[in-house]
């Protein structure tokens, strides 16, 4: 299956090699070539015309940024193809059955990856790193070991969980087993984003389990500590991380920038400098990306264009997932956030569900 394969090139997004997303690459090229030997009708429909609309934004934002520098052409290249390979996707029928299996097989291979990567560690004091092969050096080593399977950062595996689970579920997949694993793994990276990821996850999807969580989470801990298998060390280090966001280094350089550039006035505030990969200065996240390339109005009308293509009965859920991983690293670059983007709007709902949720489609077979 097309989508099974372009799902799986994107997502394993970190993935550079002399500088470029290969793997981004393929995928578009996939799509492409999927594209044209189709021949199936015209693209049409309030998706596709949704995220042309959002092209449109993007491409008027990346010549900007181009005429500003040279040095632009990289990242909006990088946004053109991603929104391209959006524009394929909500153009072509996923129907929910076989995406839950899809899916379903990623986050198994994500949760197995992160698993091997852990008791491997905790077994031979040796760190696996999947791409050796390829000079990559995943940063799992600070005051202890924080695994992250089949990523360079411990935050991006919970990014990458987040993303899936929330497909599956969108596409009708539900498994307690699978959602245990995934929410345990999640804390066992301990990224701070990731805590918050996980209890996300749970409040949208498994009310119910939060409460047991918590207690059962507490228990368990406890008596774990008092077997001397946890170094205290690191529950002060995680409880310092909760209680006080803004003492942790990671939180404050990823974010402050942020919180200043919201504050300002100026016309750059408001209409953004164009794509650009010169905007660390306003925080290490993908909102600050977005707003620093688009502003704060180019910003809200992609947001808004975005959440009005959607099912209606998605859009909280989706609108949730997409505002915490605007706080995450930025992905707008990477095929992958378009690729989410696309299928939360785009995967057909179970069986069952509201017509009036159904996204509006093209004609035709």
């Amino acid at each position: 299956m097309v989508t099974g394969s372009l799902l799986f090139l994107v997502s394993l997004w970190e993935v550079y090699i002399a500088g470029i997303r290969v793997l981004d690459l393929m995928a578009v090229v996939l799509a492409a070539v999927t594209w044209m030997r189709s021949r199936s009708d015209p693209l049409e429909g309030s998706p596709v015309a949704g995220f042309m609309l959002i092209a449109v934004v993007l491409l008027i934002h990346s010549t900007r940024g181009i005429l500003a520098s040279p040095e632009a052409i990289k990242p909006a290249l990088g946004l053109i193809l991603g929104v391209a390979v959006a524009i394929f996707l909500v153009g072509t029928k996923h129907p929910a059955g076989p995406m839950a299996k899809i899916l379903k097989a990623l986050i198994v291979a994500n949760i197995a990856a992160f698993l091997l990567q852990l008791f491997v560690y905790y077994g031979t004091g040796r760190i696996l790193n999947y791409y050796a092969f390829i000079g990559l050096e995943p940063r799992l080593m600070s005051w202890f070991f924080r695994p992250a399977g089949l990523y360079l950062e411990p935050s991006s595996y919970a990014i990458m969980l987040l993303a899936l689970l929330t497909l599956y579920r969108f596409s009708g997949g539900r498994s307690l087993w699978l959602d245990l694993l995934s929410v345990a793994t999640m804390f066992l990276s301990i990224s701070l984003w990731a805590f918050v990821a996980a209890g996300l996850y749970i409040a949208m999807f498994r009310p119910w389990v939060a409460l047991w969580a918590v207690v059962g989470g507490a228990m368990f801990g406890g008596f774990i500590l008092s077997l001397g298998v946890i170094d205290p060390f690191i529950l002060e280090w995680i409880l310092k991380r909760v209680s006080n966001p803004t003492a942790d280094g990671s939180a404050m350089s990823r974010y402050s920038g942020l919180i200043a550039l919201l504050d300002r006035t100026e016309f750059e505030s408001w209409f953004g400098r164009g794509v650009s990969n010169d905007f660390l200065a306003t925080g290490s996240s993908s909102a600050s990306f977005i707003i620093n390339a688009t502003g704060i109005i180019g910003t809200l009308a992609i947001t808004c264009v975005w959440l009005l293509i959607l099912p209606a009965g998605r859009r909280l859920k989706a609108g949730l997932v997409f505002a915490l991983m605007l706080l995450a690293a930025p992905l707008w670059t990477a095929v992958w956030w378009w690729v989410w983007l696309a299928l939360a709007v785009a995967i057909a709902l179970p069986a069952g569900s509201p017509r009036d949720c159904q996204p509006a489609r093209r004609t035709g077979s």
